[in-house]
């Protein structure tokens, strides 16, 4: 390993974008495990209609660009895990345990045999909408190099192209494995329209990280916060517009604050950022009902901060995605550890065995970048056999730690303790020296707010049906007020009426959780 380039890196910041797979953001790069061979389309790449009963009708991946109607997105791909069953082994599938698919079709009669069902799963989800012709969109693919921010750091820094989300399935338990290893008592959690209706109720990396003398932040663009419903000591620890200037170990932090803890050399030890923003057309988020324009200008505002801060040189910036949204990718994913080492089954609906999961299985790859003066260009996962996922993220961090003993190494389930660390990306392109020849990018565009403050017409107009929806999930969690318990109904007439509920919630969470430690002294 390294040693002169990984001591270097003492502060980490991920920036986790919502819901694309690997193919699409990077398989078209040369070198990669992705759609081409020898820059010719890989013929083994396609997908049946009806993977069950073949016929002349493969649908390949094609080709979009930034702007393009293909990318136009008006609602998103089924990436429930039922759906995402089907992607990977075929309709039918009911299940994994053990690693094993359960009553999934015969290999035979699948073809191709892997990842088989995204085009039967989803084809004409956008049939006949205007601004997205194509009905087989999930096979679509960013041609290189499309994409001017995201494009340009892949080839200036380390891609990753065997790398996983933690399990099949939508944004609540995958978000919560980043968060803390495990998706505790939400489960599966596969209802995409309501969302976690309660916590996850488990240890999470940043009371890890606090017990074990570290700092860390977590920032966001003003829409959906993960701590809402990972547990309710996370959930207090909310930012004070009113506290002091610096404060540290607390969420909620305006994105804002970002950009000046950068310049003034304050970072935490370990920041994440959000990427949702609930201003109409400017949702930074990535997720597939809105464009990558305003997710690649917040990347950018970001990474140059980073890039003329003083933390430059002791930070590693981490670009990733909370699973793939049901777009195609052609590797099949691997087996893992469950978090648990009993290995419990988890099914859906709750309290049945229509559908059954024990956690030994990974979801589909997602595409990461690893940013860092000490790192060459490289593509690390599938050159060297190896393959991470976003809990490898944790256990870099868990092994950063003041007092971390390799023989005994912090963790917080199984699967973290297990995940390879992306620690060896420094044994691989490590630097002997910090390099100059960085990438400098375009300048990004303003984005109203997050890095200009949003208009008066902005916070008027409705939010997008997607930050609805996601609002609505974030929030169905939190403890402390009428509403809590139960799915959010009321209508939000405007950007700002859904911000003045979201408070709301928030600041009644605080209350109930304060109200109850009191009593308990």
């Amino acid at each position: 390993m390294s040693k002169p380039a990984l001591d270097n890196i003492t502060n980490v910041i991920v920036i986790m974008f919502e819901n694309r797979s690997f193919d699409h953001l990077l398989g078209a790069m040369p070198g990669v495990n992705g759609l081409f061979v020898n820059q010719s389309p890989n013929p083994g790449i396609y997908n049946y209609v009806n993977p069950l009963s073949p016929q002349n009708n493969a649908q390949t991946p094609f080709g979009i660009t930034p702007g393009s109607s293909e990318q136009t997105y008006t609602t998103d791909y089924d990436h429930e895990f039922t759906a995402m069953l089907v992607d990977i082994y075929g309709p039918g599938t009911t299940g994994v345990l053990s690693g094993s698919p359960q009553n999934n079709p015969a290999p035979s009669t699948l073809s191709p045999q892997t990842n088989s069902g995204f085009v039967a799963q989803n084809q004409g989800s956008f049939s006949g909408q205007p601004n997205y012709p194509n009905q087989y969109s999930v096979m679509s693919y960013f041609e290189w190099p499309s994409m001017p921010v995201f494009h340009t750091l892949a080839q200036s820094y380390v891609v990753c192209d065997n790398w996983f989300c933690d399990m099949p399935g939508h944004t609540a338990p995958n978000r919560a494995f980043m968060h803390c290893a495990t998706t505790g008592d939400i489960g599966i959690c596969d209802d995409d329209k309501v969302g976690p209706t309660n916590m996850v109720n488990s240890l999470t990396i940043f009371e890890q990280i606090q017990k074990n003398g570290a700092t860390w932040k977590m920032y966001w663009p003003g829409s959906n916060c993960d701590t809402n419903w990972l547990n309710e000591q996370v959930v207090s620890q909310r930012y004070d517009p009113d506290g002091p200037e610096n404060q540290t170990n607390v969420t909620e932090v305006p994105i804002a604050n970002l950009f000046t803890d950068l310049q003034n050399g304050n970072l935490p030890f370990y920041s994440f950022i959000m990427c949702w923003n609930d201003i109409w057309g400017e949702d930074t988020s990535m997720h597939p009902s809105s464009l990558v324009e305003p997710g690649e200008a917040l990347l950018a505002k970001i990474y140059h901060a980073w890039l003329e801060s003083p933390h430059c040189l002791n930070t590693l910036l981490v670009v990733t995605f909370d699973e793939n949204g049901g777009i195609y990718d052609h590797v099949v994913p691997p087996g893992s550890f469950a978090p648990d080492s009993q290995n419990p089954v988890s099914y859906w609906p709750p309290d049945t065995d229509t559908y059954c999961y024990d956690f030994t299985t990974l979801g589909v790859r997602v595409p990461v970048l690893l940013i860092s003066p000490w790192l060459s260009p490289g593509i690390l996962g599938s050159p060297q056999g190896v393959q991470f996922q976003n809990t490898s993220i944790l256990r870099f961090l868990q092994d950063m730690l003041p007092g971390a003993d390799p023989r005994h190494p912090y963790h917080l389930t199984q699967r973290d303790l297990n995940a390879p660390s992306i620690a060896s990306a420094f044994h691989y392109f490590g630097a002997n020296a910090a390099r100059t020849d960085v990438a400098k990018l375009k300048p990004a565009r303003p984005i109203p707010g997050v890095t200009v403050a949003p208009t008066e017409a902005q916070l008027a107009a409705k939010p997008s049906p997607l930050i609805d929806k996601m609002s609505r999930q974030y929030l169905a969690a939190l403890p402390g007020h009428a509403d809590s318990g139960k799915p959010v109904t009321r209508p939000f007439a405007s950007v700002s009426d859904m911000r003045a509920y979201a408070k709301e919630r928030s600041d009644a969470a605080q209350a109930y959780i304060a109200a109850k430690r009191m009593a308990q002294r």
